[in-house]
């Protein structure tokens, strides 16, 4: 998804309320496939704050440096060519993104890309 500047300041937000995939795992597995100009250093995992109709990125500036508060870990894999697989920690239930640090072109209105989901708690 995009993340849209929400104002100057320093939020940037994904429209809607959720992401449509959804996990039920909070310690997910993903497999990452990066565009050519993409190293896996240039990607970060996110928590978003879900505001009503949306889910926000809070940004330490338009520079794209997210809040260290934001940031969640994980360990990447290289599997294949430009393929990761990416061992995440407990997430737990929230709205969560995986940011293409880079990726913004603010004179199109778009503060960056990702890859965005949700983890749901599991079903016991």
């Amino acid at each position: 998804g995009k993340v849209l500047p929400k104002n100057p300041k320093t939020i940037g937000y994904l429209v809607g309320p959720a992401s449509k995939t959804r996990i039920p795992d909070p310690a997910p597995i993903f497999y990452l496939r990066l565009p050519e100009v993409k190293g896996i250093e240039e990607v970060v995992l996110v928590a978003l704050l879900g505001k009503g109709d949306r889910r926000e990125l809070e940004m330490a500036s338009q520079k794209e440096e997210l809040k260290a508060s934001a940031m969640r870990q994980f360990d990447s894999l290289e599997v294949g060519p430009r393929l990761f697989k990416i061992t995440t920690t407990q997430l737990g239930k929230g709205e969560y993104l995986f940011f293409l640090v880079g990726s913004a072109e603010p004179p199109k209105g778009n503060y960056g890309k990702g890859y965005d989901f949700g983890v749901d708690e599991p079903h016991r």
